[in-house]
């Protein structure tokens, strides 16, 4: 009889364990829904600049920009780069220039003069442009 309480309490205790699981891993998918994609910042929402063209060429991936476009950012990852990440670098006269690897997929971004980020463009450098 003591051996069928302590399977029972083993078992109880087990399925509590298992609830609670489940119930922190569900708060944390529905509250991650409900925000940015971003951790640091808002995408895409309220950009004063546009990426007109992408052209890649002699290694170099060339983006033309209109708008308030200060600065982009180029990377090998999707992850949103944040308003002060070491990625991003000044655009000049509505053009951008960077040197690329081959057989790759970057992902860029712009930001305005108010500090908003675009939605990342993605670009693969297998496909002649």
């Amino acid at each position: 009889m003591k051996k069928n309480k302590i399977t029972s309490l083993t078992i109880f205790i087990g399925i509590i364990i298992v609830f609670v699981f489940s119930l922190v891993a569900a708060v944390n998918i529905v509250r991650e829904k409900n925000e940015s994609n971003s951790y640091y910042v808002k995408l895409g929402d309220e950009v004063d600049a546009k990426i007109e063209a992408i052209i890649i060429e002699d290694g170099k991936l060339k983006v033309d920009t209109s708008g308030n476009a200060l600065e982009y950012c180029v990377k090998s990852t999707k992850t949103n780069p944040s308003i002060n990440n070491i990625c991003w670098k000044k655009i000049v006269d509505n053009a951008a220039e960077i040197a690329i690897y081959k057989y790759k997929r970057y992902y860029i971004w712009i930001k305005d003069v108010n500090g908003n980020i675009s939605l990342p463009i993605s670009v693969n450098t297998n496909k002649k442009s």
